[in-house]
């Protein structure tokens, strides 16, 4: 029979992650919180979610850039 196991990752110096996965007749108690979570929303960058439109926030802080991409796929090509 398996039984639980924790495992710990180092994110960062001051970060550690756990996790606990569970053996096969082994379930979570109904009163255990599944989801930890920050109580706020920690970004590296300040975004005004307020003030500019949610379109722009994607593209400008979380879609990757595909800027100069053309030039690489036709230098790619070029001999084709």
């Amino acid at each position: 029979m398996a039984t639980s196991k924790l495992y710990k990752m180092q994110m960062t110096k001051d970060i550690t992650i756990e996790w606990q996965i569970l053996g096969d007749n082994e379930h979570p108690d109904k009163d255990q919180d599944l989801l930890v979570y920050p109580k706020h929303l920690e970004l590296k960058k300040d975004i005004d979610f307020v003030n500019t439109p949610l379109d722009e926030i994607f593209f400008q802080h979380f879609f990757p850039s595909v800027k100069g991409h053309a030039a690489i796929i036709d230098e790619c090509y070029e001999d084709c």
